[in-house]
């Protein structure tokens, strides 16, 4: 985490109930879904799958096509439960990627970086009547997730194993329209940015893209203030881990900093 984006953030962030909004669609998000404090039968479900890893004891060798975690082990040997830690984030934000998608309603959901699949889960289980692809380029976490998934009867997730620029075009070849996209591995500058362009012509004015760790180097920083200057994007919100991305024209073009 960046020490100065972070003081930032944490300064001038605001909005937290939706108060000073003069856009009905921002102010409607705010309070119904960054602040909706209703506990759903779902985060039971995610909740037992998160304590379930956490008490893991396995091992997997992994194979780390991104960038990584700044705090993972060197070896390529990691604790099943040490990723949950270090890099599947708080579940408050699985929780908010959960009611996101519920208010949004997506038909097609796209996860680049599935990791164990927590936040899969969230996806799927937000609209169970839309379809989840998700992509891991590391076979061992791509199982992990796999076995996830059947275990708690969740029939709306197609997982695809393997890099971001081989497996975009096979999802899109199946739905050539994605209304949410979870952009959540390579957390580089350029690799952020590449992908960015390959999805834009695949989202519609309905479209949201969140995008992970955008704090998380110099880098990412920068690739996020490209994007969220873009033309075709009009609103976004910083809620300092994730970036969302609207492209709805009607939406007004700023960035808004949002305390969650």
């Amino acid at each position: 985490m960046l020490f100065k984006p972070a003081l930032s953030y944490y300064l001038f962030s605001s909005h937290r109930r939706g108060r000073g909004l003069h856009n009905p669609f921002a102010r409607q998000l705010i309070r119904e879904v960054f602040n909706d404090r209703t506990k759903y039968d779902a985060y039971g479900l995610m909740h037992n799958a998160r304590k379930e890893y956490l008490k893991s004891k396995e091992k997997i060798r992994m194979l780390d096509m991104g960038a990584g975690s700044k705090k993972q082990n060197k070896s390529n040997t990691r604790k099943v439960r040490n990723i949950v830690r270090l890099s599947s984030g708080k579940p408050k934000y699985h929780h908010l990627l959960y009611r996101m998608v519920s208010f949004n309603k997506p038909a097609v959901m796209l996860e680049a970086g599935t990791s164990l699949g927590l936040g899969t889960m969230a996806l799927a289980l937000g609209n169970p009547e839309g379809k989840v692809y998700t992509i891991e380029g590391d076979p061992s976490s791509a199982a992990m997730a796999e076995k996830l998934f059947t275990q708690n009867n969740i029939p709306n997730i197609t997982l695809l194993t393997g890099s971001f620029r081989k497996m975009f075009p096979q999802v899109f070849a199946r739905a050539d329209h994605a209304g949410f996209v979870f952009l959540d591995g390579h957390h580089e500058e350029k690799a952020t940015l590449e992908y960015f362009e390959t999805l834009l012509p695949h989202l519609s004015d309905k479209s949201i893209l969140v995008i992970d760790d955008i704090h998380w180097s110099q880098g990412m920083l920068r690739a996020w203030n490209t994007i969220r200057q873009h033309s075709a994007v009009s609103l976004t919100i910083d809620i300092f881990r994730m970036g969302f991305v609207f492209f709805n024209p009607d939406l007004p073009g700023q960035t808004l900093k949002i305390r969650f």
